[in-house]
């Protein structure tokens, strides 16, 4: 059997046979969860040296503003999101966001749009998205104006009127 499985191209994996293929997208797959663990150490390292305003809180604010590695920001978009945090940290969150790009600040926006009491990193949020001319916020401001919640309603045509957007 193993000569057979070898000689289709199989390799044994962990007890199993699998191709080649799918031990190199695991193993990238492995890669990509270790990075994202390395950052979400690294910048609640910082920002607790930021919050308690330690000697070194100054380069834990420099190394939070120089992060362009997409694979923080799944982090960094968790703690934008973070009721419990002073504004001007979302506020640097939100600015390393928009610095890196994608998919995964975009949705931290709309959630932040959402969710957040406060109206300056609301708002802030939707002029860049608007900037973005970002689709999945239409679409997903779109769909708020079918809500039974009138305040629903008119916070999606609020932030469509924003977004200045045309189909």
């Amino acid at each position: 059997e193993d000569v057979l499985m070898r000689q289709q191209g199989y390799i044994r994996d962990g007890g199993r046979w699998r191709t080649k293929q799918e031990v190199a997208i695991a193993m990238a797959v492995k890669q990509v969860e270790e990075e994202e663990i390395q950052w979400r150490v690294k910048i609640l390292r910082w920002e607790s040296l930021i919050l308690r305003n330690r000697p070194n809180a100054a380069e834990a604010l420099t190394g939070i503003r120089e992060i362009r590695d997409y694979r923080a920001t799944k982090t960094l978009a968790e703690r934008l999101n973070e009721p419990k945090l002073p504004r001007d940290m979302k506020l640097m969150y939100l600015d390393v966001l928009t610095q890196i790009g994608g998919a995964v600040p975009v949705e931290a926006m709309l959630k932040c749009i959402s969710n957040d009491p406060d109206d300056v990193l609301r708002h802030r949020c939707l002029d860049q998205l608007r900037l973005w001319q970002s689709r999945r916020a239409m679409t997903f401001f779109v769909s708020l104006l079918s809500s039974n919640d009138n305040q629903r309603v008119n916070s999606g045509g609020y932030a469509l009127g924003e977004l200045g957007m045309h189909d």
